[in-house]
């Protein structure tokens, strides 16, 4: 996997044995279809997945308790 590719969520990616995927490569659906991305709006994608991850280190801490179940 080379820098800036995406693989979509629930994609299913079987690769060759030497298959090396080229920048900006973006994979997506049931059918694991692929697009290479012009790169335009690389900035706003790293500040909205650094935003995604400090919204989930803050609400996931919240989601994660131990549950117990009746014969604990």
């Amino acid at each position: 996997m080379s820098s800036y590719c995406v693989i979509g969520a629930g994609v299913l990616v079987v690769p060759t044995e030497d298959e090396i995927l080229d920048e900006y490569t973006v994979i997506h659906g049931p059918a694991a279809e692929r697009r290479i991305w012009s790169g335009r709006g690389k900035v706003q994608e790293m500040d909205l997945r650094r935003k995604h991850a400090e919204y989930l280190r803050e609400m996931l801490p919240k989601f994660n308790r131990l549950r117990r179940g009746d014969g604990a």
